[in-house]
């Protein structure tokens, strides 16, 4: 709205809210889905739990799951990562995997993949979600 950039990429759609405040601008903007992604579920290396539910991701994101122990794993407490507020990763995950509800209030807000990628590769019981292209062994 500014006119600092002519087109610019998200990974949600545009925010009714947005749509208004350029129409209130007397700008218009054009939506134009060019890809898709996926996001993908990480937790640290050292964690043997290598597959969860949704219903499971809910609860873990939420705050109902703890301990990886509740999973079938060791006795570790959950390290929950997310993407800050202002992300659309953090929006489509809120929206996909808890089906709108909100995230636990102790979760770990990153301000980047990267972020994300780091803190649970570092940090044994974290989990975490990032674009489904920035998956590695590690």
């Amino acid at each position: 709205m500014d006119n600092t950039t002519d087109i610019a990429m998200a990974s949600r759609p545009i925010k009714f809210s947005e749509k208004m405040k350029l129409k209130a601008a007397k700008q218009e903007v054009e939506e134009v889905i060019i890809a898709y992604d996926a996001l993908a579920v990480i937790v640290n290396p050292s964690n043997p739990v290598s597959q969860l539910t949704r219903q499971q991701l809910e609860a873990i994101f939420r705050g109902k799951i703890t301990n990886w122990k509740q999973l079938g794993g060791p006795d570790m407490k959950i390290i929950v990562y997310s993407r800050e507020t202002s992300s659309g990763t953090y929006e489509f995950f809120k929206e996909s995997a808890l089906k709108n509800k909100n995230y636990m209030s102790s979760s770990l807000s990153m301000p980047a993949t990267g972020a994300v990628i780091q803190s649970v590769s570092q940090t044994k019981g974290a989990i975490g979600y990032v674009g489904l292209a920035y998956l590695s062994p590690g």
